[in-house]
């Protein structure tokens, strides 16, 4: 509208009002102008979309939209409030929306979109989670228990965000799983929910666990077995020593493969010249190894060394030992491997079981019947 007084004046100015007005003064003589002024309309920056909070996946692509008006047109810039923008992973667009491609769990947080001209400032903020399936890095093992011990299943499971870590029991349908700093009988959980328990085991504690982890990135689970026995079986040998002829300065190897189902098996060597004379125990040294597998080996074999050599095995639940001859030949024609003592059967397997006889059965030196 014009004033009496030749004023303009814009109500309710919009950015349509933006432009070159010219004052125009008109008579009987004649029209005279004013030179062009120029008006611009400031508009604050304000939004058409703000950005929206996200939960995405680890590795995936994330777009944040900053839809932004205002006159003049606004300057966009995005920052994160507790920590940087990977600038390496980003891009902004021609729309002034962020993308963030491949993003990690270090990329969650919250990111600011911030618009600002000539007639202000304005903000807009959205969350970023990103979550990561859970990963089980380290899986309980099986264990074979003594009736009466404690004994321990640990199971570490990681993930963003942190799974819940949850055990499930063999007899579930009556006890259900246990999470952290929870206990059913003599099983109980830590308090960080890492560590199943079970205190003084008894037979009816064997069977199969699990332990889950649970996120909203997802589920994972891991298993073990426990066995709890009345009383562990001697340790045995799986592979024995057999007797050997060899050539003087050949190489002589004695295998011996422990079994126990009990605590981890030690294995020693011993020798003897005759079955007269003290047995002594076998030092490895320059020419003699004793390899991690329980093995021995003579290198460089000489005349000293034919005798008895005795594989000695020990275990919590008992001792078990083999003997085997070497013989060093004079003449390596003769060299050849010779049975001198009879190797050892297979393990024995439970056949049939009651409360008055158990009935064992096992293979003998390669040949395929009961015993």
């Amino acid at each position: 509208m014009t004033t009496l007084g030749g004023e303009l004046i814009i109500n309710k100015s919009d950015q349509v009002d933006s432009g070159s007005y010219v004052c125009q003064a008109q008579n009987i003589v004649g029209t005279r102008e004013t030179k062009p002024t120029k008006v611009t309309i400031l508009i604050p920056p304000w939004f058409k979309h703000r950005p929206a909070n996200v939960t995405i996946a680890n590795g995936a692509k994330v777009e944040f939209r900053c839809d932004v008006h205002g006159s003049p047109k606004p300057f966009v810039t995005w920052r994160r409030l507790d920590g940087k923008v990977p600038f390496e992973r980003t891009t902004k667009t021609e729309d002034q929306h962020l993308i963030i491609y491949e993003v990690i769990s270090e990329d969650s947080g919250v990111y600011v979109c911030e618009a600002e001209n000539e007639a202000g400032v304005t903000i807009a903020e959205a969350r970023l989670v990103v979550v990561a399936a859970p990963e089980v890095v380290q899986r309980p093992h099986d264990k074979h228990v003594l009736a009466g011990e404690t004994t321990k299943l640990e199971c570490m499971i990681k993930g963003e965000p942190t799974p819940i870590i949850l055990w499930k029991l063999p007899h579930y349908k009556s006890i259900g799983v246990l999470t952290s700093s929870q206990k059913s009988g003599s099983a109980s959980v830590s308090e960080d929910g890492t560590v199943l328990q079970i205190e003084n085991s008894s037979p009816e504690n064997s069977g199969t666990y699990a332990c889950w982890g649970v996120s909203s990135g997802g589920g994972i689970s891991s298993h073990a077995e426990i066995i709890v026995v009345e009383e562990f079986p001697p340790p045995m040998l799986g592979v024995g020593p057999m007797d050997l002829k060899v050539a003087l300065g050949a190489m002589a190897t004695f295998p011996c493969e422990p079994v126990s189902e009990s605590s981890p098996p030690t294995v020693t060597w011993w020798y003897q010249s005759t079955i007269q004379d003290p047995v002594q125990q076998v030092i490895e040294n320059v020419r003699i190894k004793l390899p991690q597998t329980g093995a021995l080996i003579i290198k460089g074999v000489e005349q000293l060394d034919s005798g008895i050599y005795t594989c000695r095995i020990t275990a919590d639940s008992g001792i078990v030992e083999q003997a085997a001859i070497l013989k060093v030949a004079d003449d390596t024609l003769e060299t050849s491997q010779l049975t001198f003592l009879p190797a050892p059967p297979s393990k024995p397997k439970v056949k049939t079981l009651n409360a008055t006889s158990v009935h064992l059965t096992w293979l003998p030196n390669s040949q395929f019947s009961d015993r």
